[in-house]
C-alpha cells in the first residue's frame, strides 16, 4: 500500500489556528463519539487538527488509532481545495466503540456533512 504523507500544510499547528476554529466555527457536527468544528480559511487547502485528551481516551494505542483513522478519512473524503479548517474532538464514547466499521462510518458521515456545508 502506497504511503500518503500528511504534510505540514494539511495540519493546524499553532494554538492561534486552533483558537480561530474554536471561536469562528459554524454549524458544529455533534455525535456521541465526536465533535467536529469547521471554519473557512483564507488559503485554498484544507487543514485538520485533532484534540484528544488522556482523560477521554486513556490508552495511547487507542488515541493513535483514532488519529490515524480520522486523518485517513480526511484525506480520502474531502476535496483538497475546499479551503476549510477542521478540528475534531473525540469524546469518551469513542473509546468504547465496539465496532470499528461503525466508528469509521460516523467519521465519514460527519466529514461528508462538513463537505456539503463548505460547498454552500
Amino acid at each position: 500500500m502506497a504511503r500518503q504523507p500528511f504534510s505540514k500544510e494539511q495540519k493546524l499547528l499553532s494554538s492561534a489556528q486552533f483558537d480561530a476554529v474554536f471561536k469562528g466555527n459554524r454549524n458544529p457536527v455533534k455525535l456521541k463519539e465526536f465533535l467536529f468544528l469547521m471554519k473557512p480559511n483564507s488559503i485554498d487547502t484544507n487543514r485538520l487538527g485533532i484534540v484528544i485528551s488522556k482523560k477521554n481516551i486513556p490508552l495511547s494505542v487507542r488515541r493513535n488509532r483514532i488519529k490515524r483513522q480520522i486523518r485517513e478519512c480526511f484525506r480520502t473524503i474531502l476535496d483538497p481545495d475546499l479551503g476549510i479548517d477542521i478540528v475534531v474532538l473525540p469524546r469518551p464514547a469513542a473509546n468504547f466503540a465496539k465496532d470499528n466499521w461503525t466508528f469509521l462510518e460516523n467519521v465519514f458521515l460527519s466529514l461528508n456533512k462538513l463537505k456539503k456545508e463548505a460547498k454552500n
